[in-house]
């Protein structure tokens, strides 16, 4: 007996919810043994600003091509001949903004394919939504978070929140700043008057940190404007 669809209030089944999230969420692509791309998924093209769909005429062999910023085309060059040559699987992840103008963070799966060439999936999770919508401030040129209030938290600022918010001690984040711990208290002051907003009664920087709810952001990522992946290399 072959059970119903469900249909959802829009008049879409479950099957085809599933097929629509598998199209936005995962990606593919295929590099030959001659380092072109014979295939990139139309996700992967949306999201690299390729034109679509990819055909292996087009003879793109690098995604950094396209000017979004994802990863040094040496290092990715260098991976790709020591995958195809030794066999390892690259493991590589980065937050970076589409060519559409969405913040994403990619995972990459990269490894040898039976031609001798390279399989690559991809699993993309859109940012835009979360972190109750501050990627959409998120200004990576000018390496500053525009605030509700008017006032910029800056890259270093960012950073040294998150230092704080995991309890790093002060001597230490001293130390690997280069300045005196007297610095860092001035320097997480002044950031709080930053964060300053109507009624303020909090007993600490925590409780400003959460009302303008940035505390998970500033949790989650060590540098958000640094466009280099991170790297894992796994035997196969």
């Amino acid at each position: 007996m072959r059970l119903p669809q469900i249909e959802s209030a829009g008049g879409e089944s479950a099957t085809e919810r599933d097929a629509r999230m598998n199209d936005s969420l995962f990606g593919h692509f295929h590099k030959c043994p001659e380092l072109f791309y014979t295939d990139i998924c139309s996700r992967n093209c949306r999201i690299f600003g390729l034109e679509a769909p990819y055909v292996p005429e087009m003879r793109i062999n690098d995604f950094s091509d396209t000017g979004v910023a994802f990863t040094d085309p040496e290092t990715f060059h260098q991976q790709d001949l020591e995958i195809m040559q030794s066999g390892i699987a690259v493991h590589a992840q980065a937050t970076l903004l589409s060519a559409d103008g969405r913040w994403l963070r990619m995972k990459m799966l990269k490894r040898r394919a039976e031609d001798g060439g390279i399989d690559g999936e991809t699993v993309i999770l859109p940012l835009d939504a979360i972190y109750h919508g501050w990627m959409v401030q998120l200004d990576r040129e000018r390496e500053v978070l525009p605030l509700h209030n008017g006032a910029e938290l800056r890259r270093n600022e960012m950073r040294l929140l998150r230092a704080y918010l995991r309890g790093v001690p002060y001597k230490i984040i001293a130390r690997q700043a280069g300045v005196s711990v007297k610095a860092i208290e001035k320097r997480l002051h002044r950031v709080r008057d930053k964060l300053d907003h109507p009624n303020c009664h909090c007993y600490s920087l925590h409780g400003c940190i959460n009302w303008h709810g940035l505390t998970r952001m500033l949790m989650d990522e060590v540098d958000w404007f640094n466009p280099q992946p991170t790297y894992r290399t796994y035997p196969c």
